[in-house]
């Protein structure tokens, strides 16, 4: 799964907790986290909780896992979705209003991740119907729908 990353000078792994209930994956992850340790490589490591709280991850991985210096992110605000939203937006070509990032800020989940797939789906539709970006358009999308799960 994991063959050779541990030559790497640093190894990031994103959402770890996404293999809590899957021993073949842990026992990769406790194997790299080793084998990094003998070759000096960097671990970056995300979760949404502490080492301590994955509970169904093997406690020797989870103890690796508690020995990393750990740094709690602080959660997304609107007016940072939204920022996000505009910024994003500029970069795929789409000019949002204000009104628009607030409206879609308010209905979004705070992670960064919904927000950029959300505004790449809004892209490619916008893009499909050749319609500029509004809030009756972002409503009749049905694409927050999608996004709240």
């Amino acid at each position: 799964m994991l063959a050779d990353a541990e030559v790497a000078r640093l190894i990031a792994i994103d959402d770890i907790d996404c293999v809590e209930s899957r021993a073949g994956w842990q026992e990769a992850l406790f194997a790299l986290f080793n084998a990094s340790r003998e070759t000096g490589a960097q671990l970056l490591v995300t979760a949404d909780k502490a080492p301590q709280q994955l509970l169904k991850t093997l406690p020797d991985l989870r103890s690796r896992l508690s020995s990393l210096p750990v740094f709690q992110m602080p959660r997304f605000t609107e007016e940072h979705i939204a920022e996000l939203l505009t910024l994003r937006g500029l970069e795929a070509g789409i000019e949002l209003s204000d009104d628009v990032a607030r409206y879609c800020a308010l209905r979004l989940p705070r992670h960064p991740r919904a927000v950029v797939s959300f505004i790449n789906q809004l892209d490619q539709l916008s893009l499909a119907q050749r319609r500029a970006v509004t809030i009756p358009f972002v409503r009749e999308s049905g694409l927050l729908r999608q996004a709240e799960g």
